[in-house]
């Protein structure tokens, strides 16, 4: 009969691995941290010594923390292939590029960019920085063409299809070797991975929410897949550190936060949020038995509030990086609970839907808050309505600070 191997017991890992709960091996670097290319926290001495991090708010570094500690099993739970099968139906594809590329190239450098962002510095990393990358990885260029062909579709709605149809064409492309180089990431290419995935991230929020055909439901299936396509980014994790020291920096909007602990006033104030939250801790306690689970909405409550603070004390204009906090900080437990659309969880996304409204000075935004929360509300059960009170109250109103 086999016996079982021994092993030391000890509480002294690293906390990468406690986070991921595996075992650590004690080495200084460990063998799990090493393998995946993250920064090891544990002594060999007996101390654990924490990283050194800038000055950032809490739920930016929380954020870090539970992306570093994410675990992406690769190509079975590929969140962009759905997306990439859904373009492909929209897509028309010649044999090979054509010259409208250039008039699309074009239109980025001279407009699109501008429009992903309002800071100068940050304007120039989309107009200059990422086009240069683009040079040596043709998916980051499809991507930048894609983008700019849905500008063009939003700006001429006499040929919103043609444009349309171009845009499903280069992001088909560029999703086709995105998702193969993103199973490899290194050092070389991080960067352009990284700009991709942002290009995706703005991409997806214009995207309609209602359905463009039958088979695709009431929408908001469409929802919760954009949600897990912004999610699908936190396989870059290990290398955000080495990007912000590239001339992507800017994107990340470290030097445009305000002390959260000390709101200064001059961002969005959303009036009446401390008591909808409330309520919402309330609605966990009344309609959550399970103790694990309970735990996972009470960190997505949480989360959910830190997201508000950080867009809360922001120097205004907001710049629209904020608005994928809180869809990244979640758990997967709970990214579980909204795929199969718990009350609660729904509830939640339709506070969420706020923040759209407060970017829909954005053209790829526009209305789309309304839009989530008029899908939310149609199969969310009766007993819930109540809580949709605050967001369809704050959504009625013009955004402004």
């Amino acid at each position: 009969m086999a016996t079982r191997r021994s092993h030391k017991k000890s509480r002294n890992g690293c906390e990468q691995c406690k986070r991921r709960r595996v075992k650590c091996d004690e080495d200084n670097p460990c063998k799990n941290c090493s393998r995946r290319g993250m920064e090891c926290t544990f002594d060999s001495r007996g101390s654990l010594t924490p990283p050194d991090r800038p000055n950032e708010t809490g739920i930016l570094v929380d954020l870090r923390d539970r992306m570093l500690a994410s675990e992406q099993p690769g190509e079975a739970a590929d969140p962009f292939r759905v997306f990439n099968e859904r373009i492909e139906r929209g897509a028309f594809f010649p044999q090979e590029w054509t010259g409208q590329d250039f008039e699309l190239m074009h239109h980025y450098t001279m407009y699109t960019c501008k429009t992903i962002a309002r800071r100068p510095d940050i304007q120039e990393t989309w107009q200059e920085a990422i086009p240069k990358i683009a040079y040596s990885y043709e998916f980051l260029m499809h991507g930048i063409l894609a983008f700019s062909a849905l500008h063009l579709a939003h700006l001429k709605p006499e040929r919103h299809s043609y444009y349309l149809a171009s845009s499903g064409f280069h992001m088909t492309l560029g999703l086709r070797s995105f998702r193969r180089i993103l199973l490899s990431p290194t050092n070389d290419n991080c960067c352009a991975l990284f700009a991709f995935c942002s290009f995706i991230m703005v991409y997806i929020s214009a995207s309609p929410t209602e359905p463009a055909e039958p088979d695709l439901g009431d929408g908001l299936d469409s929802i919760i897949e954009l949600l897990g396509l912004c999610r699908g980014t936190l396989v870059l994790a290990p290398y955000l550190e080495r990007i912000q020291t590239t001339p992507l920096k800017p994107l990340f909007l470290s030097e445009f936060y305000a002390d959260v602990s000390s709101p200064t006033g001059s961002g969005y104030q959303f009036d009446g949020l401390e008591e909808h939250l409330a309520h919402l801790h309330q609605l966990i306690q009344s309609n959550i038995s399970d103790s694990i689970s309970a735990e996972s909405y009470l960190r997505a409550l949480d989360r959910l509030k830190a997201s508000f603070e950080t867009i809360r004390c922001f120097e205004l204009p907001l710049e629209i990086g904020l608005l994928y906090i809180w869809p990244l900080s979640i758990d997967e437990p709970f990214f579980n609970e909204l795929k199969q659309r718990h009350p609660v969880a729904l509830v939640f996304l339709a506070t969420y839907s706020v923040q759209l409204h407060a970017f829909s000075d954005y053209w790829f935004v526009g209305q789309q808050g309304f839009a989530w929360l008029s899908r939310i509300s149609a199969v969310l059960p009766g007993e819930f309505h109540e809580f949709l009170t605050w967001p369809r109250l704050y959504s009625s109103q013009d955004p402004i600070p």
